[in-house]
């Protein structure tokens, strides 16, 4: 899953930490590409917000679409576990991954009082809508 997503955002799968984590392009900014001479564009999360906005929940959804086509070549290890996943399963593992990532992100770039929800009383950054302690399964390895 790891490599799916940095693959995704065209980072290296080792710039998985919150310090390389692309921000989402502003106005006017160019929209980056994929990594590899690929025509294709770079996913950008927009870290401000929770899975469930518009934006990320379309680029969590071509996540899983990945994950399920082309998983098993990403990672030989996981192709087992990738026939027997439920699609729940799956989207819960995809969801929990850009949770995390968010965390810390806003952590990083903002300040760990706002992943605390003490720097935002309307919530626009604190884990409201977030849930807290996932357990990393064998698939968040993949």
């Amino acid at each position: 899953m790891r490599l799916v997503f940095s693959r995704a955002m065209g980072i290296s799968n080792t710039n998985m930490s919150a310090r390389y984590l692309p921000a989402y392009p502003v106005n006017g900014e160019e929209w980056p590409m994929r990594k590899g001479g690929s025509p294709e564009r770079a996913l950008r999360f927009d870290w401000d917000e929770p899975s469930e906005d518009p934006t990320n929940w379309t680029n969590l959804i071509l996540i899983m679409s990945e994950i399920q086509a082309r998983g098993a070549q990403y990672s030989p290890a996981c192709t087992e576990m990738l026939k027997i996943i439920q699609p729940e399963h799956l989207q819960e593992r995809v969801v929990d991954k850009f949770r995390r990532l968010r965390r810390e992100y806003i952590a990083h770039n903002i300040g760990p009082d706002i992943v605390d929800g003490q720097g935002d009383s309307e919530g626009t950054y604190g884990m409201d809508n977030e849930e807290e302690g996932s357990v990393i399964t064998t698939l968040d390895l993949c």
